[in-house]
Protein backbone atom coordinates (compact mmCIF):
# COMPACT_ATOMS: atom_id res chain seq x y z
CA UNK A 1 0.00 0.00 0.00
CA UNK A 2 3.01 2.49 0.93
CA UNK A 3 4.70 1.42 -2.27
CA UNK A 4 1.28 2.29 -4.11
CA UNK A 5 0.76 5.74 -2.61
CA UNK A 6 4.20 6.70 -3.38
CA UNK A 7 3.68 5.52 -6.98
CA UNK A 8 0.94 7.50 -7.81
CA UNK A 9 2.56 10.91 -6.03
CA UNK A 10 5.72 10.45 -7.66
CA UNK A 11 3.78 9.78 -11.15
CA UNK A 12 1.82 13.07 -10.17
CA UNK A 13 4.35 15.36 -8.42
CA UNK A 14 4.67 18.54 -10.05
CA UNK A 15 0.46 18.20 -10.59
CA UNK A 16 0.11 17.85 -6.54
CA UNK A 17 2.83 20.69 -6.21
CA UNK A 18 0.38 23.10 -8.39
CA UNK A 19 -2.50 22.56 -6.79
CA UNK A 20 -1.05 22.65 -3.19
CA UNK A 21 0.07 25.86 -3.72
CA UNK A 22 -2.89 27.13 -5.36
CA UNK A 23 -4.78 26.09 -2.41
CA UNK A 24 -2.09 27.82 -0.20
CA UNK A 25 -2.28 30.93 -1.92
CA UNK A 26 -6.30 30.94 -2.36
CA UNK A 27 -6.82 30.01 1.47
CA UNK A 28 -4.08 32.80 2.68
CA UNK A 29 -5.66 35.19 1.25
CA UNK A 30 -8.71 34.35 2.35
CA UNK A 31 -7.43 34.20 5.79
CA UNK A 32 -5.63 37.56 5.64
CA UNK A 33 -8.46 39.10 3.41
CA UNK A 34 -10.89 41.19 5.56
CA UNK A 35 -14.13 39.22 5.10
CA UNK A 36 -16.34 41.63 7.32
CA UNK A 37 -18.85 43.66 5.32
CA UNK A 38 -17.27 47.15 4.01
CA UNK A 39 -19.39 49.67 1.94
CA UNK A 40 -18.09 51.22 -1.21
CA UNK A 41 -19.54 53.67 -4.10
CA UNK A 42 -18.93 52.45 -7.33
CA UNK A 43 -16.65 55.76 -7.73
CA UNK A 44 -14.70 55.09 -4.84
CA UNK A 45 -13.50 51.86 -5.99
CA UNK A 46 -12.78 53.27 -9.47
CA UNK A 47 -10.57 56.02 -7.38
CA UNK A 48 -9.14 53.88 -4.64
CA UNK A 49 -9.93 50.10 -5.11
CA UNK A 50 -11.06 48.07 -2.42
CA UNK A 51 -7.80 47.52 -0.49
CA UNK A 52 -8.14 43.62 1.37
CA UNK A 53 -11.34 43.67 1.84
CA UNK A 54 -13.52 40.53 0.57
CA UNK A 55 -16.82 41.22 1.34
CA UNK A 56 -18.65 43.93 -0.18
CA UNK A 57 -21.91 46.53 -0.25
CA UNK A 58 -21.40 48.39 -3.58
CA UNK A 59 -23.58 51.51 -3.90
CA UNK A 60 -24.60 53.87 -6.89
CA UNK A 61 -24.46 51.11 -9.40
CA UNK A 62 -25.97 51.40 -12.78
CA UNK A 63 -26.95 48.78 -15.48
CA UNK A 64 -27.47 49.37 -19.13
CA UNK A 65 -28.55 45.44 -19.74
CA UNK A 66 -25.60 44.31 -21.59
CA UNK A 67 -24.57 40.87 -20.05
CA UNK A 68 -23.31 37.34 -20.82
CA UNK A 69 -24.98 34.54 -19.85
CA UNK A 70 -24.13 30.27 -19.44
CA UNK A 71 -26.40 28.11 -20.52
CA UNK A 72 -27.26 24.30 -20.59
CA UNK A 73 -26.32 23.01 -23.62
CA UNK A 74 -28.95 20.48 -23.45
CA UNK A 75 -31.82 23.50 -22.82
CA UNK A 76 -30.27 26.43 -24.58
CA UNK A 77 -33.30 28.64 -23.53
CA UNK A 78 -32.55 27.89 -19.41
CA UNK A 79 -30.03 30.66 -18.53
CA UNK A 80 -27.86 29.07 -15.43
CA UNK A 81 -26.04 32.09 -15.03
CA UNK A 82 -25.21 35.48 -16.11
CA UNK A 83 -22.09 38.48 -15.34
CA UNK A 84 -22.84 41.92 -16.21
CA UNK A 85 -20.70 45.47 -15.97
CA UNK A 86 -22.21 47.89 -13.14
CA UNK A 87 -20.88 51.49 -14.59
CA UNK A 88 -21.25 54.83 -12.65
CA UNK A 89 -23.79 57.50 -12.60
CA UNK A 90 -21.48 59.46 -15.49
CA UNK A 91 -20.72 56.50 -17.75
CA UNK A 92 -24.70 55.39 -17.79
CA UNK A 93 -25.88 59.31 -18.66
CA UNK A 94 -22.72 59.90 -20.74
CA UNK A 95 -24.24 56.32 -22.86
CA UNK A 96 -28.14 57.70 -22.79
CA UNK A 97 -26.91 60.78 -24.20
CA UNK A 98 -24.32 59.50 -26.54
CA UNK A 99 -25.13 56.16 -27.33
CA UNK A 100 -22.53 53.72 -28.55
CA UNK A 101 -19.83 56.39 -29.40
CA UNK A 102 -18.80 56.21 -25.61
CA UNK A 103 -16.54 53.32 -24.39
CA UNK A 104 -17.08 52.13 -20.80
CA UNK A 105 -14.56 51.60 -18.08
CA UNK A 106 -15.58 48.58 -16.19
CA UNK A 107 -13.86 47.88 -12.59
CA UNK A 108 -16.94 45.87 -11.68
CA UNK A 109 -18.34 42.92 -13.04
CA UNK A 110 -21.47 41.00 -11.37
CA UNK A 111 -22.07 37.30 -10.94
CA UNK A 112 -25.76 36.85 -10.47
CA UNK A 113 -27.04 32.60 -9.84
CA UNK A 114 -30.68 31.98 -11.24
CA UNK A 115 -32.33 32.44 -7.58
CA UNK A 116 -31.83 35.76 -8.40
CA UNK A 117 -33.51 36.24 -11.60
CA UNK A 118 -36.16 34.16 -14.22
CA UNK A 119 -33.88 31.21 -15.73
CA UNK A 120 -36.26 31.42 -18.71
CA UNK A 121 -35.38 35.17 -18.99
CA UNK A 122 -33.83 34.49 -22.64
CA UNK A 123 -36.83 33.24 -24.21
CA UNK A 124 -38.57 35.73 -26.55
CA UNK A 125 -36.86 39.03 -27.87
CA UNK A 126 -36.93 40.83 -24.92
CA UNK A 127 -34.30 39.54 -22.45
CA UNK A 128 -35.48 40.52 -18.83
CA UNK A 129 -32.63 39.02 -16.97
CA UNK A 130 -31.91 42.36 -15.29
CA UNK A 131 -35.38 43.64 -15.22
CA UNK A 132 -35.47 43.71 -11.10
CA UNK A 133 -32.81 46.01 -11.03
CA UNK A 134 -33.38 49.47 -11.50
CA UNK A 135 -31.12 52.71 -12.01
CA UNK A 136 -28.65 53.39 -9.06
CA UNK A 137 -28.96 49.60 -7.39
CA UNK A 138 -26.85 48.29 -4.39
CA UNK A 139 -25.22 44.97 -4.82
CA UNK A 140 -23.59 42.86 -2.45
CA UNK A 141 -21.26 39.66 -2.07
CA UNK A 142 -18.09 38.08 -2.06
CA UNK A 143 -15.33 39.14 -4.72
CA UNK A 144 -14.18 36.22 -6.44
CA UNK A 145 -10.23 34.97 -6.46
CA UNK A 146 -8.14 32.47 -8.14
CA UNK A 147 -9.91 29.72 -9.95
CA UNK A 148 -13.22 31.35 -9.33
CA UNK A 149 -12.16 34.49 -10.97
CA UNK A 150 -13.85 35.20 -14.40
CA UNK A 151 -12.54 33.34 -17.09
CA UNK A 152 -11.13 34.53 -20.48
CA UNK A 153 -13.99 33.86 -22.78
CA UNK A 154 -16.36 35.65 -20.68
CA UNK A 155 -13.75 38.56 -20.52
CA UNK A 156 -13.29 38.88 -24.63
CA UNK A 157 -17.60 38.39 -25.21
CA UNK A 158 -17.86 41.82 -22.16
CA UNK A 159 -14.96 43.54 -24.06
CA UNK A 160 -17.09 43.10 -27.25
CA UNK A 161 -20.01 44.75 -26.17
CA UNK A 162 -17.89 48.01 -25.90
CA UNK A 163 -16.54 47.79 -22.22
CA UNK A 164 -12.92 47.99 -21.49
CA UNK A 165 -11.89 45.63 -18.59
CA UNK A 166 -9.57 47.37 -15.99
CA UNK A 167 -6.79 45.11 -15.34
CA UNK A 168 -7.63 45.45 -11.82
CA UNK A 169 -11.43 44.90 -12.33
CA UNK A 170 -13.73 43.50 -9.69
CA UNK A 171 -15.31 39.82 -9.70
CA UNK A 172 -18.20 39.96 -7.68
CA UNK A 173 -20.85 37.20 -6.95
CA UNK A 174 -24.00 38.83 -5.81
CA UNK A 175 -25.31 37.25 -2.16
CA UNK A 176 -22.06 34.93 -1.79
CA UNK A 177 -21.76 35.53 1.81
CA UNK A 178 -18.31 34.29 3.58
CA UNK A 179 -17.28 31.15 4.71
CA UNK A 180 -16.33 30.42 8.28
CA UNK A 181 -12.56 31.43 9.10
CA UNK A 182 -12.11 27.50 10.60
CA UNK A 183 -12.43 25.92 6.70
CA UNK A 184 -9.70 28.31 5.49
CA UNK A 185 -7.50 27.62 7.85
CA UNK A 186 -7.94 23.72 7.52
CA UNK A 187 -7.77 24.11 4.07
CA UNK A 188 -4.27 25.75 4.59
CA UNK A 189 -3.07 23.37 6.43
CA UNK A 190 -4.09 20.21 4.24
CA UNK A 191 -2.43 22.35 1.25
CA UNK A 192 0.92 22.65 3.15
CA UNK A 193 1.15 19.19 4.55
CA UNK A 194 0.65 17.96 1.13
CA UNK A 195 3.35 19.77 -0.18
CA UNK A 196 5.82 18.73 2.86
CA UNK A 197 5.24 15.09 2.14
CA UNK A 198 4.88 15.43 -1.95
CA UNK A 199 8.09 17.05 -1.49
CA UNK A 200 10.19 14.64 1.11
CA UNK A 201 8.90 11.70 -1.20
CA UNK A 202 9.98 13.38 -4.26
CA UNK A 203 13.62 14.14 -2.53
CA UNK A 204 13.94 10.83 -1.02
CA UNK A 205 13.18 9.05 -3.95
CA UNK A 206 15.99 10.96 -5.84
CA UNK A 207 18.78 10.58 -3.20
CA UNK A 208 17.73 6.37 -4.01
CA UNK A 209 17.93 6.45 -7.23
CA UNK A 210 20.95 8.98 -7.42
CA UNK A 211 23.16 8.09 -4.48
CA UNK A 212 26.10 9.95 -3.69
CA UNK A 213 29.48 7.95 -4.25
CA UNK A 214 32.48 8.30 -2.37
CA UNK A 215 36.01 9.26 -4.66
Amino acid sequence: MKDYIKHIILKNFFVILILSGLSIYYCFDRIKGNHRLKTFSLNEIKENGIGDNRYLEVTNCYTLGSFVYHYNPDNPDYTSGIIFPAVTEDEYFACLNEGANIELNTVLLIKRSTNKFNPNCMQGEEHTCLDDLCADFTIRGMVLLGLDDIDDDDKELIQSLNYNISSNVIFLEEDKTPRGILLSVLMLAAGIFAAIIALYIFIKHQKETNPTRNA
